[in-house]
């Protein structure tokens, strides 16, 4: 049996989307029966994913890390000020003054650059002190390990990697990476080359190569190399046992979206202007129509709707429990979702995408940007999971979404519910289990 160290800093039972990826790929790798698993993680002392905190079991050993006294003093005032009251705001203000293209956009353009040399040593002091600690915390634990996976996000987690391969150098090591390492044209000035130089720099001697997506593989190694390999993220059918679609209301067709907007990247607003075009054609009642939403961002998913009159059709319920949004999932007819796709940051797959999968729901998708064409619209399509609305072709889909709602209202009022055709076969290779397949075959390709 081999043993496995995997490093992320977002674990069970934390309860976040990041969370995941790391503790369902350890989970089946225990329950393969081939692996020991010991995780390299935070201690986590918040409110617990419940679902995730179930997954623990599969965890043979956890050595836990932090960044110490000062990396924590620098952490907490870089988040608070990340965090502040209004910055969301001050995004959209600054986009519009960008836009503008006049004295105050450079101003604002070089705020950013000098901001983004600031955000480089904050990162690099948060991220180097942490990964001394868990190095350290690793080596008393004095144990051979055959693979290392680690990873990213944040930085440190290869940092880590890098350091248990050069002491055990015989290991195999996979350097994963499950976010993005820059946000396109948004990341500014040394920030960016930074980001883009990052895993070059650290992660040179790593085995295997891991991506969540074709487009964050190639934002970190173009061109892709044959010890690449795009491991998307997926569901858990274990998630979803017991779980019932509790809040079904029989009577109206209700879309629901689930989680929190990147405020600026996120945008649903087509569904809302297509609902409204059919109501002001009296093809579709305004009453027999609701909009469920759950997460932190309660504003931004207002201010979308608010321009297209569709208030009196809106249902916040704040931020829920995991078991409580699942329910909400398998209690509505369309489940919304929102992403992006631009140059120089293509690839985005939400990995609430993959959750709702596994509630079997139909999926109607809004991606802006400027590039078309998108990974995600391809699997949408390919899963014959709903429909994919992209910004860049929005004279086509636009049309196109009006017809699906329009298709999907008259469905559920003459039969009394909006099934899904799901292609079996494609959705299944999104299953947890058989992805974690993949991670196996990459071990044992490497001996």
């Amino acid at each position: 049996m081999k043993n496995i160290l995997i490093i992320c800093e977002k674990f069970a039972p934390e309860n976040t989307v990041g969370a995941t990826r790391m503790t369902k790929i350890a989970k089946y790798l225990k329950l393969s029966g081939k692996y020991e698993v010991t995780v390299v993680t935070r201690k986590y002392s918040g409110v617990a994913d419940s679902l995730l905190q179930k997954d623990i079991q599969y965890i043979d050993k956890f050595i836990y890390a932090s960044e110490g006294w000062f990396g924590r003093k620098v952490k907490n005032a870089y988040t608070y000020k990340s965090t502040s009251k209004g910055y969301a705001d001050e995004k959209r203000k600054q986009a519009s003054i960008l836009a503008q293209k006049d004295i105050k956009a450079y101003f604002i353009a070089l705020k950013k650059s000098i901001v983004s040399v600031i955000s480089v040593l904050i990162t690099e002091i948060i991220a180097r002190s942490y990964a001394k600690n868990a190095t350290n915390e690793i080596r008393k634990q004095n144990c051979k390990y055959d693979v290392i996976i680690s990873s990213h996000g944040p930085e440190a987690s290869h940092y880590i990697g890098r350091s248990c391969k050069k002491i055990q150098n015989d290991a195999i090591w996979i350097a994963d990476f499950r976010d993005q390492l820059y946000q396109g044209e948004a990341t500014f000035g040394l920030l960016r080359l930074w980001s883009k130089t990052y895993a070059q720099r650290i992660c040179q001697k790593a085995d295997w190569y891991t991506a969540v997506s074709k487009g964050c593989m190639e934002n970190i190694f173009p061109p892709i190399g044959s010890n690449m390999k795009v491991i998307t993220n997926g569901y858990d059918k274990d998630d979803v046992i017991g779980i019932e679609g509790k809040y079904k209301n029989y009577g109206v067709l209700t879309f629901a979206y689930i989680g929190s907007f990147l405020i600026g990247r996120r945008d649903i607003s087509p569904v809302f202007r297509a609902v409204q075009e059919l109501v002001l054609e009296k093809k579709i009642d305004k009453k027999k129509i609701q909009f469920i939403y759950a997460g932190d961002d309660e504003a931004e998913f207002i201010l979308q709707s608010h321009k297209y009159e569709l208030d009196s059709s809106i249902f916040s319920l704040g931020k829920v429990r995991r078991e409580e949004a699942l329910s909400w999932e398998m209690s509505s007819d369309i489940l919304l979702l929102a992403a992006w796709n631009t140059q120089g940051y293509t690839g985005s797959l939400p990995a609430k995408f993959y959750e709702y999968l596994n509630c079997g729901k139909n999926i109607v998708c809004c991606i802006s940007g400027t590039a078309g064409e998108s990974e995600l619209k391809s699997i949408i399509e390919s899963t014959n999971a709903g429909f994919c609305y992209e910004e860049f072709s929005d004279e086509k889909d636009g049309v196109a979404l009006k017809e699906y709602i329009m298709n999907a209202y008259n469905i559920f009022f003459s039969t009394g519910k909006f099934d899904n055709k799901y292609n079996v076969d494609a959705v299944k290779k999104y299953d947890h289990k058989i992805l974690s397949l993949q991670i196996q075959d990459l071990i044992e390709k490497s001996g």
